[in-house]
């Protein structure tokens, strides 16, 4: 599956895993007296969280720096559409272990949290 992953326009590789967290954002939330939740949903958002396993060192630069802007298009497969969607997102965490190293050659997992803004 070519193209499941694109940074403003660019595919990046296939990714290991891909999960999607649909999320609820609530301004001001409460219990009445009655122990009921008063509610107030103000945005539903997505994270996207992707990891890679085993890239060599160019692959990985090019995913780190098209992720390092504050904000880029993401594009993505989404569950809830059953489709493609594109959202403006910002990539927090950054997880970058090294997986091993053979012949010299250093060898990278990534994990990637990319948060609709």
């Amino acid at each position: 599956m070519e193209n499941l992953i694109a940074i403003d326009g660019m595919a990046l590789p296939v990714p290991d895993a891909i999960t999607v967290t649909i999320m609820d954002l609530d301004g001001e939330s409460e219990r009445n007296s009655l122990g009921q939740l008063i509610r107030d949903r103000v945005a539903t958002k997505r994270k996207v969280e992707v990891e890679y396993k085993k890239l060599d060192g160019p692959t990985m630069r090019t995913v780190l720096e098209k992720v390092e802007p504050v904000f880029f298009a993401l594009a993505y497969p989404d569950p809830y559409t059953g489709g493609r969607r594109t959202i403006t997102a910002y990539c927090g965490d950054r997880s970058v272990p090294i997986k091993y190293i053979r012949n010299g050659q250093i060898y990278w997992n990534v994990k990637l949290s990319m948060t609709e803004r």
